[in-house]
């Protein structure tokens, strides 16, 4: 008997032109929520489709399962068109985010569901319930009812309930997005390790950067129904396409600038930025795209901008320097940031006092709170992006 959930050979997924829909029925509008989506997502792949709300992701994850029909467009479950197919005639199985488990039935019964509905045999059942739950750690609260489960138990359940019908999809709709910070970290190191072991194929919806990033083998991001970027959470991080993108999947910094052939120009100092979009021409207005950790504090008229330190947030194994901006008494605006006029400086081993400077000279790494201060920028990590459109 194969292992719980194991597949033989995990199926791939091909979503092809889709656009979805909707009619008001109020005013008989037509809003559409997801635009000429294309993907493919390889047998044994875990892909996230990471957005914010109402950027077509959840609607998109339905349309692979079968709860919405597309509009236009096809999908494909391995060379199966599965397009017009209901539900339950798919080989995919959903979790939900709010668990979806019977609270009439206990453990037990919630996870041989599945296998009950396919008429299995009793003694395969009771065999293959027993290893699900030793695999997700659930082994001896067969007769629990959900009802005293915590929220990660909870969820365990619904993961061994969805994996052991052997589908050859898993889709997962923000299934962590109930649970407290520590749940979901030690959910998401559960949910990659279960899908790694069983080499199962997946769909991951989320709109957390963090769970995309420490999830995914790729990530595709989304924006008003479109695909905006795809690639590893490596690539999407360090290597962002748009404005948008750099800012949604991390916290990020974007000084105004001149391209220059490779340079940027940014308050009269030339800046040779390792990475630059394609599109940018010599002249072009950019925006240069810092990460906290491609930032460092300099003494006052040393950086491309000039600040104040509002706040010095300790994380052990960094800090995080929040820096509110100021002009300079030449009237220099100060940069624009994705989520909020502050940006930060990451100070990586802040046991360590001082910094080596080129001249020699030992600099502070932390300033106090309320010193007056400006930042540089280090090249190698950062990018120049074509600037939104106000």
């Amino acid at each position: 008997m194969p292992t719980p959930g194991k597949r033989s050979a995990p199926e791939s997924v091909r979503i092809e032109n889709v656009t979805k829909t909707f009619r008001d029925p109020a005013t008989g509008r037509e809003n559409t929520v997801v635009r000429d989506v294309s993907l493919d997502i390889a047998p044994g792949e875990l892909v996230t489709l990471l957005g914010p709300s109402g950027c077509g992701k959840t609607t998109t994850l339905r349309m692979v399962a079968g709860f919405e029909t597309p509009t236009s467009g096809r999908v494909f479950i391995g060379s199966d068109d599965v397009t017009q197919l209901p539900p339950n005639k798919r080989d995919t199985a959903m979790v939900f985010r709010s668990y979806g488990l019977f609270p009439h039935m206990n453990v037990r019964e919630n996870v041989a569901y599945g296998l009950k509905l396919r008429k299995r045999p009793a003694r395969e059942i009771d065999e293959r319930v027993a290893a699900m739950l030793a695999m997700v750690g659930l082994k001896g609260y067969e007769t629990r009812p959900p009802s005293r489960l915590s929220g990660g138990q909870q969820q365990r359940v619904a993961l061994a309930r969805s994996l052991i019908v052997e589908p050859g999809v898993l889709l997962l709709d923000e299934p962590l997005s109930n649970l407290d910070a520590l749940l979901r970290e030690q959910m998401r190191v559960e949910i990659r390790r279960l899908q790694r072991s069983l080499g199962i194929t997946a769909l991951y919806v989320t709109h957390d950067r963090v769970e995309a990033m420490s999830l995914s083998d790729r990530i595709v991001v989304m924006r008003s129904g479109e695909i905006v970027q795809t690639g590893s959470p490596q690539e999407i991080y360090r290597n962002p396409t748009s404005v948008f993108t750099a800012g949604f999947v991390g916290k990020a910094t974007f000084f105004p600038g001149v391209f220059r052939s490779g340079a940027v120009e940014i308050r009269g100092r030339t800046i040779r930025v390792a990475r630059f979009a394609p599109e940018l021409k010599d002249g072009d207005a950019c925006a240069v795209m810092c990460r906290p950790e491609s930032l460092v504090l300099l003494p006052p008229g040393e950086g491309v901008a000039e600040g104040i330190v509002i706040a010095n947030i300790y994380l052990g194994h960094s800090v995080e320097a929040v820096i509110r901006p100021v002009a300079t008494d030449g009237g220099d605006s100060a940069p624009t940031e994705a989520q909020s006029a502050d940006f930060i400086v990451q100070i990586d081993n802040p046991h360590q006092e001082h910094a080596d400077a080129p001249d020699g000279a030992l600099r502070p790494r932390i300033y106090p709170e309320g010193a007056r201060v400006s930042v540089g920028i280090d090249p190698a990590l950062a990018k120049a992006l074509v600037p939104e459109a106000e």
